[in-house]
């Protein structure tokens, strides 16, 4: 009797904890983002000549948009380089400085020097780098 009881009792608990364990596809999609756009971002990571193209895209990108704004005699508002910024998929942080101080930065801790690249409008250094794309995708 004991183990006929035993034995329902194991599948009462065995059939329970294999639905609770059950997650779905969109479940899974929200937790680890778009399978698609994980890989690339993998690729980007692990490929060096593909990270470099990609910064260098960025690069040209950070320079179409911030040559018209440096171009002022004052410096632009930060409010309004924090929405332009923003609006860059894959940019990991920024930091815009002169020879005495910082001016401007999105997101302050920066990687090692090795992983950022830097350019230089007028009397502006401009150092970016790549970073992953974090928003999550509705599935």
């Amino acid at each position: 009797m004991n183990r006929l009881f035993f034995v329902f009792f194991l599948f009462l608990f065995l059939n329970q904890s294999i639905k609770a364990e059950t997650y779905t596809i969109t479940e899974i999609k929200r937790f680890l983002r778009d399978p698609a756009i994980v890989e690339k971002y993998w690729l980007l990571e692990s490929i060096p000549v593909w990270q470099k193209e990609e910064e260098s895209r960025l690069e040209i990108y950070l320079k179409k948009i911030l040559s018209t704004q440096l171009q002022k005699q004052t410096f632009p508002k930060k409010e309004i380089l924090k929405t332009e910024f923003k609006k860059v998929p894959n940019l990991g942080g920024i930091r815009i400085r002169n020879q005495k101080s910082t001016l401007f930065s999105l997101k302050d801790g920066f990687p090692n020097l090795s992983q950022i690249r830097s350019f230089k409008i007028q009397d502006y250094y401009i150092d970016f780098y790549l970073g992953r794309q974090i928003k999550i995708f509705p599935c």
